[in-house]
């Protein structure tokens, strides 16, 4: 029995082209944006790190390891096995596990796509939209586990409808939210609108309650495994991240972000980034049916939840893509069906140019900051390193020897610049800040420093790194 078996030759050639060529890209992507987007990124990749060659690092206590050691830290441990030395090639061969997730993800929304929409084109179109949603296609060359979230909602899905006994179908389904739940807590959303099917779809009260239970089980057993016994072993205490998770964010309500609020109709604001506004018209003119109300609702209970959330962050949304595309999909084949051909095919051509766009930040990424870590990494003699948004230069991934690093925030002054950068080695700097404010150099050039280098790549934001010459004749007050 193959994994496709209803497939034609002709839909099977497109979604195979569509999976190469989507699974090549992000190589490239993940190959030429060798960054890092924010220190989310950098701490996963660290942490693999640590396990896999005991890289001098200690995790931020409200993380849960699970994505990293059981994804990040294996490949790399494999790669050095087989002779890969380069700390640059091993931080992009930590992002094949998640590029091999998001080319399955072209296939469970294709095999979702066929259980709602019961036609083989519809389904290959929602797979093709998928596979370039500018979301999914740059997250997907990155080691974010929202890629992997999305392989465990989809899996649950399509266990309720693939597995014959109801019951374990559900029980599934929990443990798959119970997995993505341990990638990102906020993942435990995709509970709500397979709750509300569950209560929408079984005929009656007693099955409902049964169903209920197994999703519950499902979901409880899994997170006991991967965030009770992960943390016990990790921190040494049960569901430790999760307790300091939601002291930080809900009673503390504290974000990592530089912007920790943004006001509750950001998605909707945001709409045209993430849902392609001409296939609209698409969704008028049709009956209802069951796939519509099930896109819906894993569309819109996951974004009101987010939206009550202070802080948002397009990312957060990557969860809602598949079912973006896979209502697309089945609303322009409706109107295919009704004849209305040339007005779908305009259509879908005005949504692929204004509603799916280039992944631009993944050539933001911070490129520059990594040829500076790694040409700092080259010098002998540098114990103390005080840096702009330390994470832009992966922490102390590309520096051997551990070097004690000083943190800088993005738009240092020269009262910051003085109190922690006095006495290092090394400063990196961003030049835009620099040329915002010319006393920052000016009082390093005071204190025994001089430009050694400037680093550019992609569209990431120049760094120049400063090196101590001369003991400073005196600290500027």
């Amino acid at each position: 029995m193959t994994l496709l078996p209803k497939l034609r030759s002709r839909d099977r050639m497109i979604l195979a082209s569509v999976v190469v060529s989507a699974t090549l890209l992000r190589l490239w992507f993940s190959y030429r944006c060798f960054g890092f987007s924010t220190g989310d990124d950098v701490e996963i990749v660290r942490a693999g790190f640590m396990r896999a060659f005991g890289h001098p690092y200690t995790p931020w206590e409200i993380r849960n390891l699970f994505v990293s050691d059981a994804l990040v830290s294996p490949v790399l441990g494999l790669a050095s096995t087989l002779g890969a030395e380069s700390v640059r090639l091993l931080r992009w061969i930590a992002t094949f596990p998640f590029i091999a997730l998001a080319s399955l993800n072209i296939i469970l929304v294709y095999l979702l796509g066929l259980e709602w929409l019961k036609s083989e084109r519809a389904a290959t179109l929602a797979a093709s939209l998928f596979a370039i949603h500018w979301l999914p296609l740059g997250y997907g060359s990155t080691v974010y586990p929202r890629t992997v979230s999305i392989t465990c909602v989809l899996v649950a899905v399509l266990s309720i409808h693939k597995i014959k006994r109801p019951f374990v179908g559900y029980m599934a389904a929990g443990a798959a939210i119970g997995i993505a739940f341990a990638c990102r807590y906020s993942e435990a959303i995709f509970l709500l609108p397979i709750f509300a099917i569950l209560v929408l779809g079984r005929p009656t009260v007693s099955e409902k309650i049964r169903h209920t239970l197994a999703l519950g089980l499902g979901f409880a057993a899994a997170v006991l495994v991967t965030v009770g016994l992960w943390d016990l072993v990790t921190w040494g205490r049960p569901f430790s991240s999760l307790f300091e998770f939601a002291r930080y964010t809900l009673i503390e309500r504290e974000s990592s972000s530089m912007v920790k609020f943004q006001s509750w109709y950001w998605y909707l604001w945001r709409l045209p980034k993430w849902f392609p506004l001409a296939a609209l018209p698409f969704f008028f003119g049709l009956p209802k049916p069951r796939w519509l109300r099930a896109s819906v609702l894993f569309i819109a209970l996951p974004m009101l939840v987010l939206s009550m959330i202070p802080h948002k962050d397009m990312r957060y949304l990557l969860g809602i893509t598949p079912f973006i595309a896979i209502a697309v999909a089945g609303a322009a084949c409706g109107w295919w069906r009704l004849g209305r051909r040339r007005s779908v095919v305009v259509l879908m051509i005005l949504s692929l140019l204004t509603g799916i766009t280039i992944p631009t930040f993944v050539f933001e990424k911070s490129m520059a900051a990594v040829l500076a870590a790694e040409a700092i990494a080259g010098e002998p003699d540098v114990r103390i390193i005080a840096l702009s948004q330390s994470w832009a230069y992966g922490g102390s991934l590309f520096l051997p020897g551990n070097p004690e690093i000083r943190e800088l925030g993005a738009y240092p002054g020269v009262a910051e610049l003085r109190r922690i950068a006095s006495g290092s080695d090394r400063v990196g700097l961003y030049r835009e800040r620099l040329a915002q404010v010319p006393e920052l150099e000016g009082w390093l050039e005071a204190n025994g420093y001089e430009p050694s280098g400037e680093f550019e790549s992609g569209w990431s934001r120049p760094v120049v790194v400063f090196s101590r010459v001369s003991p400073p004749p005196a600290l500027l007050e």
